[in-house]
């Protein structure tokens, strides 16, 4: 099995997007986990809805990172 190497702009990319994603998701899903599970703190809510833009871009880094790695040519 081959090493997945992940590229520099790769990691840039994640930097920039994920405050984004993060802020977009945490939008979303904040007041669907807040009236699920109205005695949790503020800030968890805010974390818990937060995680899926999270997930998303190392998503997004992992398969640009595989495409990019099985497209070289040795």
């Amino acid at each position: 099995m081959k090493e997945l190497d992940i590229p520099i702009e790769a990691v840039v990319g994640a930097i920039f997007l994920m405050p984004l994603l993060a802020t977009l998701s945490n939008e979303m899903f904040h007041f669907w986990i807040s009236s699920i599970f109205p005695a949790l703190p503020s800030l968890i809510v805010s974390l818990l809805a937060s995680l899926p833009g999270i997930f998303l871009v190392l998503a997004i880094m992992i398969l640009y990172a595989y495409w990019r790695s099985s497209n070289d040519v040795e």
